[in-house]
């Protein structure tokens, strides 16, 4: 049963990743009051971090391989340089730089000391990314055991009920938008559907701003293979929940039909080409978008 629940949660992946490459992101409320960057494996000076556990989590991806290390170092980059987009946008509609969006960004200890360093040194604009108002940008420490994106989910949790700036993120009225990329976004989305990791914003209204939807960053395809290999440990492991049927990316739910309709009629053809090409049965799903 589990395999065939982890078979199809790599269709369904590839399914989705599929009609994020066709579709744009949904608006940002002009209420939003927290934008919320997800982590990746490298900083924001595009330094990769050497990290034992997140080496582990992303094998096959060889941390000692230059060449592979080294070809989405933008990752964290283009994550950041959207959120701060977002702000400076809202930001522009506001009378007081108060009212800016709260933006929140927990990542591993060298990540944190890069981004620190930027802000209390040459600023933003030193990176080629826009400034924002210093005392709106909150960086969180993880916890140790908490190097990973469910890890990320529990410390941010963990932040919400005891943190200051944060207090009122979990409020009915709360308007909160993660970012990260757009590979990343289908098991983020699952996140919300564990059944174990503590969600940091139960009450509030979150829309999921995904970067590189159209899988044009270089590596892209390594990241797609190995995060349908993620979304099926993690099912396997409970962190994440099934996928919805419901559309969750698309700002208006009939553009779901033809794009699905177009997927099916190609998918097995896709399957098929591949398998018969490399005579690989394990990793089916890797193909061109």
């Amino acid at each position: 049963m589990l395999t065939f629940l982890s078979e199809q949660a790599k269709r369904k992946g590839a399914e989705e990743f599929h009609l994020i490459s066709k579709t744009k992101n949904s608006p940002i409320p002009n209420a939003t009051q927290c934008i919320w960057i997800l982590s990746s494996r490298h900083d924001i000076e595009k330094q990769h971090v050497n990290c034992a556990k997140k080496s582990v989590n992303y094998k096959p991806f060889s941390t000692n391989d230059i060449e592979l290390d080294e070809c989405d170092i933008e990752d964290d980059f283009l994550r950041i340089q959207a959120a701060l987009k977002i702000g400076a946008k809202l930001l522009a509609e506001k009378e007081d730089p108060k009212q800016a969006p709260l933006i929140v960004y927990n990542g591993l200890p060298a990540q944190n000391a890069s981004f620190r360093k930027i802000l209390e040194g040459e600023g933003l604009k030193s990176v080629g990314l826009p400034e924002y108002p210093l005392s709106k940008i909150l960086i969180l420490d993880l916890d140790p055991d908490h190097y990973h994106t469910p890890g990320q989910f529990q410390s941010m949790a963990k932040e919400c009920t005891s943190h200051p700036l944060l207090k009122n993120v979990n409020q009915p009225e709360a308007k909160v938008t993660i970012v990260t990329s757009a590979y990343h976004g289908p098991r983020v989305r699952r996140l919300f559907d564990s059944k174990i990791v503590e969600q940091p914003f139960p009450s509030a209204e979150v829309t999921l701003h995904l970067v590189d939807r159209e899988f044009k960053r270089p590596c892209i395809m390594r990241d797609l293979e190995g995060e349908l290999n993620r979304i099926e440990t993690y099912l396997g492991n409970g962190h994440i929940g099934e996928p919805r049927p419901a559309d969750w990316f698309l700002a208006d739910i009939n553009s779901w039909t033809p794009l699905r309709q177009q997927w099916q009629a190609n998918v097995e053809k896709l399957i098929e080409d591949y398998e018969l090409r490399t005579g690989r049965m394990d990793d089916r799903f890797r193909f061109k978008l």
